[in-house]
């Protein structure tokens, strides 16, 4: 006679609803001392009943603040000043060949649609007067340097938070047996933000469009083409207008190189240090702290699982000051 068993379902269900369970996140964190040290040497943080499974630490320095964790756009009154730098270099030919233009209007080329952006351009071209001015543009006063030197310019920004682009022409000026000059472009926008150190922008990381305007050539977007191309790749610049040699090209430049409008007031979120997960356990942290001041260290504790989370928050103000000098 066999014999039936019954287990009852609850028990075989136990083991999958303990591993459901987050237990609760529970940790003390002091410093070895008190809050007081010395700047460029070692804080030891000290953790007790550290029930935790991973551990996020700020160091409540610029770039490691845990209020700005989620921080991608600074408000405009907490921008504290915005300009770009730029070196310019000019090389061969005559000089007059090269204008350097601003917008906070601008809405962008497509990028990829050569007719629609060469149409674009050509209204500007249409509409620019004497003196080289483009409605919905300023035309910068760049300075030409002489030849093969590099020359220095910066230029404010603030009221080009919201929107900026950054548009170069390049048609290089015909002069008896003159080559067609050669343009180099280096640019740093620096962006100076409360709660931050500056941070900044280079004229590559804006995305550049590329358009030859001239009919010769097939490709509008063509770059890094060498002589008479606008490269993106010439370690002489960030941004190189490679001219041509006299006769060398049957037709006279005319090229644009157009950023992608953006916003200045963007930046990078606060970000911390993984100093524990659940492959290691931690009894003390010890960090260093370069520069004197007053600064709040947090620490984010969490427990999770595929279901659930449980975190908690601990702060430690700190006081970094400068070591004394000994006494001779």
């Amino acid at each position: 006679m066999r014999k039936l068993y019954f287990i009852p379902l609850l028990v075989l269900l136990l083991p999958s609803c303990r591993q459901d369970i987050v237990s609760e996140v529970d940790f003390t964190v002091a410093t070895d001392l008190e809050n007081t040290y010395y700047a460029g040497e070692p804080v030891r943080f000290l953790f007790r009943r550290a029930s935790v499974d991973n551990l996020l630490f700020y160091s409540g320095e610029n770039g490691s603040r845990y209020e700005y964790r989620d921080r991608r756009i600074v408000p405009t009154e907490q921008v504290r000043s915005v300009s770009i730098d730029f070196e310019f270099l000019a090389r061969y030919g005559v000089d007059g060949g090269f204008d350097v233009y601003i917008s906070n209007s601008f809405e962008g080329l497509k990028g990829n649609d050569a007719d629609a952006d060469k149409a674009e351009i050509r209204s500007w071209e249409d509409a620019m007067d004497e003196d080289g001015n483009i409605p919905g543009w300023t035309r910068l006063p760049y300075e030409e340097g002489p030849n093969g030197v590099w020359t220095y310019q910066a230029f404010d920004l603030s009221d080009y938070i919201d929107n900026f682009a950054v548009a170069f022409h390049w048609h290089p000026r015909a002069q008896g047996s003159a080559a067609q000059r050669t343009y180099g472009v280096n640019g740093n926008i620096v962006l100076d933000v409360d709660g931050a150190d500056p941070s900044v922008i280079t004229l590559p990381e804006l995305g550049i469009i590329p358009v030859m305007m001239n009919d010769e050539i097939e490709d509008p977007y063509m770059m890094n083409s060498k002589n008479g191309s606008i490269c993106f790749d010439n370690s002489a610049a960030q941004v190189y207008f490679q001219g041509a040699a006299y006769q060398e090209l049957d037709y006279q430049i005319d090229g644009w190189a157009v950023s992608v409008p953006c916003a200045l007031n963007r930046i990078q979120n606060d970000k911390g240090t993984v100093i524990k997960t659940q492959e290691n356990d931690i009894r003390c942290f010890d960090y260093v702290y370069g520069r004197p001041g007053t600064y709040v260290a947090t620490f984010v504790g969490t427990n999770v699982n595929y279901l659930h989370r449980d975190y908690s928050v601990k702060n430690v103000k700190l006081f970094i000051i400068d070591k004394p000098h000994d006494c001779q």
